[in-house]
C-alpha cells in the first residue's frame, strides 16, 4: 500500500467513519515538512479555525425546506405569509438554521410548520434576523427539537 496514490485509495461513506479512523496530515508545510497521522476524534476536538456551512439554500416561496442545512428565508416579494414545511429527516443528529435574511413585505410573516415537531407545531419569523435552530432526533425521540431561536415565535 505504500506505493498507491492518496486519490486511487478507496472513499470511506460517512457511515463507515469513526474517532479512531486516522488521517495523513502534513505538518509544517511550509516549514519542515513531516507526515504525521491524526485520528479523527482529536480534529474535531481542537479545530484551530471557524467552521463555516457551505450548505446554504435560499428560499423565497411557499415549499420544503428539508434541503440545506442553514435555510436563509428572503420574504422581502411575498405578498400573504411564506409557508414553510420542515419534514423528517433521515439522519438523527441533522442540525437545521433557519434564518430571516430579509425583511418580509408588508405585515406578512414566515410561518415554519415541522412535521414532528416537539414543544409545538409553528415557527414564526416577522423580521430580518430572527432565527431558530433545530435537531432531528428521530421520529420515536421527540422528532425535530427547538434548540435555540432568536426572535422567534415557537406556537
Amino acid at each position: 500500500m505504500a506505493d498507491k496514490k492518496i486519490t486511487a485509495l478507496t472513499v470511506m461513506n460517512g457511515s463507515e467513519v469513526s474517532g479512531t479512523d486516522i488521517l495523513h496530515v502534513v505538518d509544517d508545510p511550509s516549514g519542515t515538512p513531516v507526515n504525521k497521522r491524526l485520528a479523527i476524534s482529536s480534529l474535531f476536538e481542537n479545530i484551530p479555525t471557524h467552521l463555516a456551512v457551505n450548505d446554504v439554500v435560499t428560499v423565497s416561496a411557499n415549499g420544503s425546506i428539508a434541503n440545506g442545512g442553514v435555510i436563509a428565508v428572503d420574504a422581502d416579494s411575498v405578498s400573504a405569509d411564506l409557508a414553510l414545511s420542515l419534514p423528517d429527516s433521515s439522519d438523527t443528529g441533522e442540525i437545521k438554521f433557519i434564518v430571516a435574511v430579509t425583511e418580509p413585505a408588508g405585515s406578512y410573516n414566515v410561518v415554519i410548520t415541522p412535521s414532528n415537531f416537539t414543544g409545538g407545531s409553528t415557527i414564526t419569523l416577522s423580521t430580518i434576523g430572527e432565527s431558530a435552530m433545530l435537531m432531528w432526533l428521530g421520529s420515536s425521540n421527540g422528532g425535530w427539537s427547538l434548540i435555540s431561536h432568536h426572535g422567534a415565535v415557537i406556537a
